[in-house]
C-alpha cells in the first residue's frame, strides 16, 4: 500500500490533537493526568525528531531561499513563529546530530528526548565533527539514562578532555562577557539583569541556596525566596562593616523621615530612601526598629539648626541580651539564627515604646516585614515563642 501523503498524515495528527484537547480533565485522577503528561512528552519528543528529520532535508535542499529567507533559522522564525534561540537550536539539532553515529536513530526511536538531542548537537558544535564520533557511544548511552542537565555536564567534561585549550579560551571569553545591571523602573521597583561565568554563577548560587530554606508556614514562592536571599547577602555584608567607606562612613541604607512620620497615627508615604525614593511609613517604621538614628533639627526655612550624635535604637548591649534570651527569630517553627534577625519593638519607640527587654523581640527579616507591612499581630504561644495572626 502506498504511504499516505505527508499532508494527509499531518492532518490526521492535527485531528488527534484536537481529540486530546477535548478530553475532560475533571474525569481523570491525578495519577491518570500524570501518566498522560509523561506520554504526551514522549509523543512531543517523537514529533520533534520528525521535525528535525524534515528540517535537515529542507536545509540541504535550501528550500528557505525560494521563500525569501536568508537562512533556515530566518525561515523558522518567519514561518514557524519560533524565537531566535529556539530556531537556532532546532537548526543545530538538524545539522549536527547526524555527526554522532546512531544518535539520529536513537532520537527517532524515542530512546531520548529533544532536550537531550539539543545537548548532543551542541556537543558536536563545541567539540568538532572530527572528535565527536569517538565519544558517540558513551554520549548516547548517557542520554538514555540521565536527565538533560546531567548530560550537559558530561558533555562539558568531554570537551575539557578533547580540547583543553579551546575550553580555556571559552572560559576566558565567558569571564570577559560578565555583566550586571541594576536599574529602577518608573514605579520604583529595581530590575536586575546580568550574566556570570561558570565560577561566578556557581559562587552566587552556592551562597543563595544556603539562604533559601522555607520558613515556618512560608507562603513565599521559590523565586521570592531567592530574591530575599540575594537581599539578605547584601544586608549581612552591610552589617559586617567590611565594605570600603564612602564619604568617610560605612555604607548603609539612608532613610529620611520627619520625626512625626514614624508615629503609628501619621500614615502616608512620608519617608524617602536613598536610591529608592519614597517608601511607606510602615516600611520606615520597620527599618527604624533597629537602626542608627541621627536627629536633624531644622528652622522654618529648612536650614539645619542642629544635628545630634548618631545613636543605635537597639544598643549593642541590648542586642547581646536579646540574642542570649531569644536565640533567634521568636516565631514558632522559624529557627533562624540571630544573625538573620532585627530587634523589633512590640510598641514602637516612636510611639513612646521603651527599648527594654519586655518590649523587644528578635524577628527574622521575613517575619519582621509580616508584622509591619502586612499588619500581622504577635500572639505568645509559650516558651518565649510567638505566632503571627493575620489582621
Amino acid at each position: 500500500m502506498r504511504p499516505e501523503p505527508g499532508d494527509g498524515l499531518i492532518a490526521r495528527l492535527a485531528a488527534a490533537a484536537e481529540r486530546v484537547a477535548g478530553e475532560r480533565l475533571e474525569d481523570l485522577s491525578s495519577a491518570e493526568v500524570g501518566r498522560s503528561l509523561v506520554e504526551l512528552r514522549r509523543v512531543i519528543d517523537r514529533l520533534e525528531a520528525e521535525f528535525s528529520r524534515r528540517l535537515s532535508h529542507f536545509d540541504r535542499l535550501k528550500g528557505y531561499i525560494g521563500e525569501g529567507a536568508t537562512s533556515v533559522v530566518d525561515w523558522l522564525k518567519r514561518r514557524c513563529g519560533l524565537a531566535g534561540g529556539a530556531a537556532a537550536q532546532r537548526a543545530e539539532v538538524a545539522r549536527e546530530l547526524e555527526a554522532l553515529p546512531g544518535a539520529v536513530e536513537a532520537f527517532r526511536n524515542g530512546d531520548f528526548g529533544y532536550h537531550h538531542a539539543a545537548v548532543l548537537a551542541r556537543t558536536v558544535t563545541e567539540v568538532g565533527r572530527e572528535a565527536a564520533p569517538q565519544a558517540a557511544a558513551g554520549l548516547i548511552a548517557a542520554a538514555e539514562r540521565v536527565d538533560a542537565d546531567r548530560l550537559r555536564t558530561m558533555s562539558r567534561e568531554l570537551r575539557h578532555c578533547v580540547d583543553p585549550e579551546g575550553t580555556l579560551a571559552a572560559a576566558i571569553r565567558d569571564h570577559q562577557r560578565r555583566r550586571f545591571n541594576l536599574s529602577q523602573s518608573f514605579d520604583g521597583v529595581f530590575l536586575v539583569d546580568g550574566q556570570l561565568d561558570g565560577e561566578g554563577g556557581a559562587m552566587l548560587r552556592t551562597a543563595i541556596d544556603a539562604l533559601t530554606a522555607p520558613l515556618a508556614n512560608d507562603a513565599r514562592t521559590p523565586t521570592q525566596r531567592r530574591a530575599d536571599a540575594l537581599v539578605e547577602l547584601a544586608r549581612r555584608q552591610l552589617q559586617a562593616g567590611d565594605l570600603p567607606s564612602s564619604g568617610g562612613q560605612r555604607p548603609h541604607l539612608v532613610i529620611t523621615v520627619p520625626a512625626a512620620g514614624l508615629c503609628e497615627a501619621a500614615g502616608g508615604d512620608v519617608a524617602s530612601m536613598r536610591f529608592a525614593g519614597a517608601v511607606s511609613a510602615e516600611t520606615a517604621r520597620r527599618l527604624a526598629c533597629d537602626a542608627a538614628l541621627t536627629v536633624l533639627t531644622e528652622a522654618e526655612d529648612g536650614s539645619a539648626l542642629s544635628v545630634s550624635r548618631t545613636m543605635r535604637t537597639v544598643s549593642p548591649s541590648m542586642r547581646r541580651a536579646l540574642e542570649v534570651r531569644d536565640r533567634g527569630c521568636v516565631i514558632k517553627g522559624c529557627g533562624l539564627p540571630p544573625s538573620w534577625c532585627d530587634g523589633h519593638h512590640r510598641r514602637h519607640w516612636a510611639d513612646f515604646g521603651q527599648t527594654e527587654m519586655r518590649n523587644m523581640l528578635l524577628l527574622c527579616g521575613a517575619h519582621h516585614r509580616t508584622v509591619h507591612e502586612l499588619r500581622g499581630t504577635l500572639e505568645p504561644v509559650g516558651d518565649g515563642q510567638f505566632e503571627i495572626r493575620p489582621p
